[in-house]
Parts: structure tokens; sequence; C-alpha cells
């Protein structure tokens, strides 16, 4: 990420001028080029965002029209990962708001030095966000490859070789099934035998005690897991 979109949602003009401005000043400390658009309703924003995408949200909790509360909900909709900072005058939705899942909840007035953690969160969730995306690992050669986590099929274990099925092909790596596992994202991959680790993201579909990836590739289910992973691929789904 090198340039960053931020949003924020207020109906108060002076407020909103003024986190811009703060918003501005924490950015321009930064090594990334940035831009800042301001919205006085919910509905307007909701408008920009079908040609448009933002990093981060800052929205008040007690807008008019539809309230915070529910524009974050289709935001979330329409990116399930946005960055949301609620901004309001009461924390009488402090708890209310975790059902959204924010980033941070400030109370105005709103500080430089409040709104710097707000950042700091940011950038911190941005770089969990990165690892997530790959993973570093060596092949049976000792050469290290950097792969992108959502081209991996799925991967199978025989006899300390592990086989990568990818985009591009077979890569085989050495070690153990469970560290390579703990080196992925767990809510995409999924152990569903001994010998193999699943990514869902790939799964089109399962027949007894296989998954489906796209239309001529099958991983095998172990017997004794077959319910918990039928069930952990529709929870997978659900999400």
């Amino acid at each position: 990420m090198e340039h960053i979109r931020v949003a924020i949602v207020d109906n108060e003009l002076l407020f909103t001028t003024v986190l811009k401005k703060m918003s501005a000043k924490i950015l321009k400390e930064t090594s990334f080029t940035y831009e800042i658009d301001t919205y006085e309703s919910a509905e307007s924003l909701l408008e920009a965002l079908s040609s448009t995408s933002y990093d981060l949200f800052f929205l008040d909790i007690l807008l008019d029209g539809m309230n915070g509360m529910e524009l974050a909900r289709k935001i979330r909709i329409k990116a399930e990962a946005a960055n949301i900072v609620f901004i309001t005058s009461s924390s009488d939705y402090a708890v209310e708001s975790y059902e959204v899942a924010p980033l941070h909840y400030l109370v105005k007035p709103v500080t430089l030095v409040n709104l710097k953690e707000a950042f700091r969160r940011f950038f911190d969730a941005c770089k969990d966000t990165a690892r997530a995306e790959t993973v570093l690992l060596k092949d049976t050669s000792n050469q290290k490859v950097l792969l992108s986590v959502s081209d991996i099929y799925y991967a199978e274990i025989m006899e300390s070789k592990i086989t990568l099925h990818t985009k591009g092909g077979s890569l085989f790596i050495r070690g153990r099934m469970d560290d390579l596992q703990k080196s992925l994202p767990s809510r995409h991959f999924y152990r569903c035998h001994r010998s193999f680790l699943v990514n869902f993201q790939h799964v089109t579909g399962s027949r007894r005690y296989d998954f489906i990836i796209g239309n001529d590739s099958f991983v095998p289910i172990a017997k004794g897991n077959y319910r918990l992973a039928v069930k952990a691929f529709s929870d997978y789904l659900e999400r």
C-alpha cells in the first residue's frame, strides 16, 4: 500500500474540517501519499462507494438520517475487511458498535494524540493484512520462495516432503505440516486430514470424504473428521 484513501463522514462541518487537517498532519509524517474526502451524510458516502474505495473510514455514529452504525453495516457488506473508526460525542454506543468490529472508538473532542492512536492501529492492521497475504517458504533445494497464500489450493505431505498445489503448479518443500499450517491464515486454511491442508477459498463443494477443488481435484477428508470438516466449510461460507 503506497497510497491511502480516507473518508470522513460527519454532519458537523467545523469538526470535519479540523479532523481532516489533523489527519493530513499525521499522514504527512509518513512515506505514503494520501487523499482525504469528507461527506455530510451516510447516503452521500454510499453513493460514492459505487465508484470509489477507501482504506480507512471515520464515521460519526450520530448522523442525520441513516446513523453511523447502519452505515458501518452497509460498508461491511461492500468491504468485509474495512477499517472503521467511530467518532461521536456520546460513548453510549460503544458496546453496540463492536457488533461491526471497529478498528477504534473515539469520543469528541478528538485530540491529535488520540487520532494518532487510531492511525497507529490502522497501520498495524495493514501490516497484519500484508503478512497474511504472502508466506515465505524454502523449497527442497533450499531456495526461498515468496508465495501468495490465495494461490495455494491445498497441501499434502508424504515422508516429510510437502507438496503445495498452487495456481502456478506444484511446489515442493520440506518440513512439518503443523509448521506450515501455523504460517498460513487460519480463516482460510483447514486441516481436513492428517496429511492434507485445504484452502477454503478454492473449495467448490464436497462429496463423501472429499473436498472438491475446481472441477477436477479432490482433497481427502479424514473419516472421523467428516462432519466437523463440512461444518467448518459451511461456517466459512457464512462469514
